[in-house]
């Protein structure tokens, strides 16, 4: 994408407006394959990753989240 579309998206982002950006393929699955017939380096949270292809899963109630009473606001 040309650069000068680059801080749209980013507030496009911030807004929760992204997935309608034309630079941005938005779709929902409980699996995906990332693979390439070039090598290409993969990155994981600013850490060198593994090398393609790559298989993501959703794994259903592994994700425990646990909230201060302190940091949770909500209108009653």
């Amino acid at each position: 994408m040309p650069i000068v579309e680059l801080g749209p998206l980013l507030f496009e982002v911030v807004n929760g407006r992204h997935p309608q950006n034309k630079n941005v393929l938005y779709f929902q699955t409980e699996e995906l394959m990332i693979e390439s017939t070039e090598d290409i380096s993969t990155d994981i949270d600013g850490e060198h990753g593994e090398p393609l292809p790559l298989h993501f899963s959703v794994l259903q109630e592994r994700l425990d989240v646990f909230v201060s009473e302190y940091t949770w606001h909500y209108d009653e």
